[in-house]
Parts: structure tokens; C-alpha cells; sequence
């Protein structure tokens, strides 16, 4: 059984479907797609609501729950969040916390970069609920040479882990910090601003 609700005060009927699972004893990947009639985007608190969802999956006994929201990321010469564009203003974040993130949005702030190190999962939490969105950095230091296969891999798995969150917008691997004009921001796609 796969379902899909509201979370919070969000209004909308929730979706429920079931599918039969065959298997074998042992670990089973399942993959179900549920539609989402008219769904309620989430958005930068600067923006609009900062809609979730709650989706959950039941196999016999066992039962997986995540929270979710629904939004798209793209960046061509500009951020944009849901199709439109989003003026990023953040903070680089060593240490963060929950209180961190409420702190960014005192100053107006709606984007966070994490530096160095894995987001804590309150942390991403906190971003979803507030409305900020969260930029992963990743550098790749140690001895050697940058290793870019490396830096791949590590960014598909971290996407993997925080890629339910709405608030995730960006995951960036780099060995050393990179100061990029204008025009080197417009040739790589990234927001001009």
C-alpha cells in the first residue's frame, strides 16, 4: 500500500494506491509512481507556502514513512524554483543547526550553503519547514589529485540521502573555493546575480 497526505495544515485530500509485490525471501527493491492531482508546490519562505506531504509505504509489517514536498529546481541564467525566478540571498553555514536556520530567515536570508560536511538531518528539516533552500558543499580535500569520478559519486549519494527534502537545491564538489566572473557565471549557467 502507498500513500500519499497532507502534511500540516495543508489542505487536499490524500492518494492511495496498492500494487502486488511478488519476491522472493530477502531485500526487494519496489518503485511506484503515485499521480498527484493539483499538488500544493513548496516554496522559499519568501516566495509562497512551504507545502509537504506526507508518503508512506506498507509491505506486510513493515511500514517506511518520509516527508516530502513537491517543487522544481533549474538553473539556466537564472535560479528558479517551481519555473520562476528565485533571487538567491544566504549564508555559509560550518556548524549548522536548526536555530542557524531560524536565524537566516531573521536576516531574510533564503538560502543556506553547508560547508564541508554532511547536512544533519534536523538541519535539513529545519530548511524545509522555514523555507530555505539548502545548498550541499562537498569539497574534496586530502591528499592526491581532485579526483572528479570521486566527487560524482559522493554528490549522487548525498543526493540520494537528502534528495526527499524540499529545501535541497544544490550540490556542489569542489577541492578549493572558485571565484568566477560574471561572464565565467553566464558561460557555466549559474546565476548571474
Amino acid at each position: 500500500t502507498f500513500s500519499l497526505r497532507p502534511a500540516g495544515n495543508l489542505r487536499g485530500g490524500g492518494m492511495m494506491d496498492r500494487t502486488r509485490v511478488d519476491a522472493e525471501p530477502g531485500r526487494t527493491t519496489v518503485t511506484h509512481t503515485i499521480e498527484v492531482r493539483d499538488p500544493s508546490l513548496w516554496w522559499p519562505h519568501n516566495r509562497g507556502d512551504q507545502s509537504q506531504y506526507v508518503v508512506q509505504a506498507k509491505l506486510d509489517g513493515d511500514e517506511r514513512t518520509l516527508r516530502t514536498g513537491l517543487r522544481s529546481v533549474s538553473v539556466d541564467n537564472a535560479l528558479r524554483i517551481n519555473g520562476k525566478r528565485v533571487r538567491a540571498r544566504g549564508v555559509t553555514l560550518i556548524d549548522p543547526t536548526p536555530a542557524d536556520i531560524e536565524r537566516a530567515v531573521e536576516a531574510n536570508a533564503n538560502l543556506v550553503r553547508i560547508r564541508a560536511q554532511g547536512v544533519p538531518p534536523a538541519v535539513a528539516t529545519a530548511c524545509d519547514d522555514r523555507g530555505v533552500l539548502l545548498w550541499q558543499d562537498l569539497p574534496l580535500t586530502g591528499p592526491g589529485r581532485f579526483d572528479a569520478k570521486r566527487g560524482i559519486e559522493i554528490a549522487k549519494r548525498l543526493t540520494r540521502q537528502l534528495g526527499h527534502h524540499p529545501s535541497l537545491a544544490a550540490v556542489g564538489v569542489h577541492d578549493d573555493r572558485v571565484e568566477l566572473g560574471r561572464r565565467e557565471r553566464r558561460q557555466r549557467g549559474l546565476p548571474g546575480d
